[in-house]
């Protein structure tokens, strides 16, 4: 009974589903991440990125301020000068 009723109190902490809830949504959100997925979300938490797809993630971060989270991190390699380059 005491299980029953700490399920009951969680519950409230949820929201309603904004859409239909899917019927197969439990299998979906239990599929494993491929590698490229996996690298994507740690890319982002290591980053501090929005993670979705890119409109998303560039709207995102605009709104938010992180801008700088989808450059690359260090300056740009310096290219070598030639004798060719000089004045």
């Amino acid at each position: 009974m005491q299980r029953l009723t700490i399920i009951r109190e969680q519950l409230a902490f949820l929201s309603h589903w904004p859409a239909p809830q899917p019927r197969n949504w439990e299998s979906l959100v239990n599929q494993p991440q491929s590698e490229g997925e996996i690298e994507t979300i740690r890319r982002c938490v290591r980053r501090g990125q929005p993670y979705g797809c890119p409109p998303w993630v560039d709207r995102t971060a605009s709104q938010l301020g992180l801008e700088s989270t989808l450059r690359t991190p260090h300056r740009p390699r310096r290219t070598p000068r030639t004798w060719t380059d000089l004045p």
